[in-house]
């Protein structure tokens, strides 16, 4: 898979789990949501135009990061770095869209790593901490028992 494509496709990974909050703040409408849950439960290739449009707050935190990294903000690795090394920064700062969100909001906004203990059909159990939670498994199929993956909001993302 080509860079450019790779770097696309965990981008949409990470921020998916936003699109319902970017939904019921009429930011989207119900279509662009479902073209967006398609496209990140089968990989499907959406426009860098798309992405920053609907998501733009993070594509804002994705240029500051990638600026301070000296890095191209669509990069795979840039991607990954801010999402695990810098999002949460700009939780805890308040920055933007998090000023005035509920605490509980920013808790599940928070990315995060964990184990998984054990799996269903459409869902893992993760250890994160010493909290066991469950997570939806739509957008990383091929983890197993033992692997560590990055969650946010209720989803796991990737393997790490």
């Amino acid at each position: 898979m080509k860079a450019d494509a790779s770097a696309r496709i965990l981008f949409l990974k990470y921020a998916f789990p936003c699109a319902g909050v970017t939904l019921a703040r009429g930011k989207i409408t119900q279509k662009e949501y479902s073209g967006l849950e398609k496209a990140a439960r089968t990989s499907a290739q959406i426009e860098w135009k798309t992405l920053e449009r609907i998501f733009a707050p993070a594509w804002r935190r994705i240029r500051e990061s990638a600026r301070e990294l000296n890095a191209d903000p669509r990069d795979l690795q840039t991607i990954r770095e801010y999402y695990l090394k810098f999002h949460n920064q700009y939780i805890a700062a308040k920055d933007g869209s998090y000023a005035h969100a509920p605490e509980i909001l920013c808790r599940l906004c928070r990315v995060e790593k964990g184990k998984i203990v054990s799996m269903g059909d459409d869902f893992f159990i993760v250890k994160i901490r010493s909290i066991t939670r469950p997570v939806s498994r739509m957008l990383c199929k091929d983890a197993s028992i033992g692997d560590t993956v990055s969650v946010h909001y209720g989803y796991a993302v990737e393997k790490v």
